[in-house]
């Protein structure tokens, strides 16, 4: 089977976990079988055992659906190009809620099991797709290289979550609680990826060893370092 076909197996698939969750009949139920799946997405069991370990896997793997659709969502909006971080940031994360909202009934279920882990597919592609966010143009050079890797990564997806586990139990009119909590949750991590103190660090750093305060500067690192900031 050519990889065309079965990437769109894969969809198939994917899209009918999410049409099952969303039938009424199946209210309050987190159980769902391969069998079921297959029927849902007309596709043979073989075809299903070949590319999944079992229901299990498709749930988690059904995230991504989710993600890709936040993802295009988002880079459709106009100038997202030129938007801050928090503003980048903010439209993600409640787009991101929207798409949850439409698939509400999956995610109740779900999203403790499936995609709250730190290694579940969900956060892996999270991470993934934070990390585009760092091309926002009030994040300087300096700070994408501290901040743009795996372990700011992680705790920023991390705390994405715990914002959604916020928001699924938020009983409160138009989930008021849960969207003050986003606002705020974006509003720290803007501060601290766009903050100019490495920046100042740099800069003072640099002016000590070209004004001999540091007498460093014959040191070959420090010397390509000081050749290179000057290009």
């Amino acid at each position: 089977m050519e990889d065309t076909d079965m990437e769109e197996i894969d969809a198939r698939i994917l899209r009918a976990t999410l049409e099952l969750f969303a039938d009424p009949d199946r209210a309050d139920s987190a159980f769902i079988t391969a069998e079921e799946i297959c029927e849902q997405a007309k596709v043979d069991q073989s075809d299903f055992l070949d590319r999944f370990q079992g229901a299990g896997q498709v749930l988690s793997l059904s995230y991504f659906l989710l993600l890709d659709q936040a993802e295009s969502e988002v880079r459709s909006l106009p100038g997202f190009e030129l938007l801050a971080l928090e503003e980048r940031l903010a439209s993600y994360v409640f787009v991101l809620l929207d798409v949850f909202e439409q698939n509400r009934a999956f995610v109740n279920r779900t999203f403790d099991e499936r995609a709250a882990g730190l290694f579940s597919p969900f956060q892996q592609g999270l991470r993934e797709a934070l990390s585009n966010l760092f091309q926002a143009t009030d994040v300087s050079s300096t700070n994408r290289i501290l901040f743009d890797n795996a372990p700011v990564r992680l705790a920023l997806s991390e705390s994405i979550v715990q914002v959604v586990n916020k928001w699924v139990e938020d009983d409160s009119e138009n989930r008021e609680r849960s969207t003050a909590l986003v606002d705020r949750v974006v509003a720290l991590w803007a501060e601290l990826l766009t903050t100019g103190i490495p920046d100042r660090s740099v800069e003072l750093f640099r002016y000590a060893v070209e004004s001999g305060y540091l007498p460093i500067d014959q040191l070959p690192i420090v010397k390509d370092w000081l050749g290179r900031s000057q290009d």
